[in-house]
């Protein structure tokens, strides 16, 4: 729309805490595989986590399914998450000084 040349494409995965830049456009095809091979897992994940949560109503019951099929893991991000309040790490996540929150203070 703007006729931008685009000479980089950069993709977040914050769960591996890792940013994938390519700058080479033959290598643009498998960054797109990468993401459609990842957005395939949350989907799987997710079809996987709705199937066993469907009839469950107790809370407790779904959390423990929640951490079974996306297990939290601390990158630098953790600080300013969502759900912060409600992850299992949140004391480490707290007590690490070498996390920055969005302020830049620990």
């Amino acid at each position: 729309m703007l006729k931008l040349k685009i000479n980089k494409v950069s993709l977040f995965m914050m769960n591996f805490d890792e940013k994938i830049s390519k700058e080479n456009f033959s290598e643009l095809d498998d960054l797109l595989n990468d993401i459609d091979l990842t957005a395939k897992k949350i989907i799987s994940s997710t079809n996987e986590y709705n199937k066993k949560t469907e009839n469950i109503v107790n809370e407790n019951e779904k959390q423990k399914i929640t951490l079974e099929i996306f297990p939290p893991k601390i990158n630098k991000y953790c600080k300013n998450c969502d759900f912060l309040n409600h992850c299992k790490l949140k004391e480490k996540i707290i007590n690490n000084s070498s996390l920055q929150n969005m302020t830049g203070k620990n």
